[in-house]
């Protein structure tokens, strides 16, 4: 349930383990592409976990790790940020339920945990805009919906119904970007009216489905606004 993973959350911060492998390279990544790179692994990881594959999703669980890990040694040579180092705590935390969810076989709850990974690592990243954040939060949002709505929409509805709520309140700002040209109107027509049915989904089976299109539908909206500003 996802109670009990919010809470074990806040028990694992103390269970963190500060040390951080030395990664050798001669060209080292750069921060920013630490964390484009483990939004892509968190994305396949939950994409592993539905599918129940325990081999791919052991492996993209090992690299998300590795990547944490060079993001906190990067972090560590920097000037102290309370915020960088609670939210790298969480993200450390998320993990480790991750890995024993992965170990229970318990894989729709490896795949919540993962999500609300990649959720922090949206909170690591410096968007060139609020639009662009958004998109990617909106995306993060469905995806918490759908799975959510798998493992147990009834004990799950509180959840659910926050999310669905910050994803509607989400949607508003980016509309009022897309409304800005002409071209956008029909998706801005589909958008409201996917957002609208998501709100109103009253069965797990037509929200896991509307979800799954709300993901897609982010994809074609991130496609248009790039091609708005090149």
């Amino acid at each position: 349930m996802i109670k009990r993973m919010y809470f074990t959350m806040f028990i694992l911060l103390g269970l963190v383990c500060t040390g951080t492998p030395a990664m050798a390279s001669a060209t080292p990544p750069t921060q920013s592409e630490i964390v484009q790179e483990m939004g892509t692994r968190s994305e396949l990881l939950v994409n592993a976990l539905l599918g129940k594959d325990r081999q791919l999703a052991g492996q993209h669980y090992r690299q998300l790790k590795a990547d944490l890990d060079q993001l906190h040694a990067l972090s560590a040579k920097m000037n102290f940020s309370e915020r960088r180092t609670r939210e790298l705590f969480t993200a450390y935390s998320w993990m480790r339920l991750i890995a024993i969810d992965m170990r229970a076989g318990t894989w729709t709850g490896a795949a919540i945990a993962a999500n609300q990974m990649s959720g922090e690592i949206i909170r690591f990243t410096d968007f060139v805009s609020l639009t662009l954040r958004d998109i990617a939060w909106m995306d993060y949002l469905g995806r918490d919906v759908m799975l959510l709505s798998m493992e147990d929409m009834q004990g799950n509805r509180q959840n659910i119904d926050l999310r669905r709520n910050e994803l509607g309140e989400t949607w508003k700002r980016v509309r009022e970007d897309m409304i800005k040209d002409f071209r956008n109107k029909t998706l801005v027509i589909r958008g409201d009216q996917l957002i609208e049915r998501m709100q109103q989904a009253g069965d797990s089976k037509s929200l896991i489905e509307l979800s799954r299109k709300e993901h897609d539908f982010v994809l074609q909206i991130r496609k248009a606004l790039t091609a708005k500003k090149t």
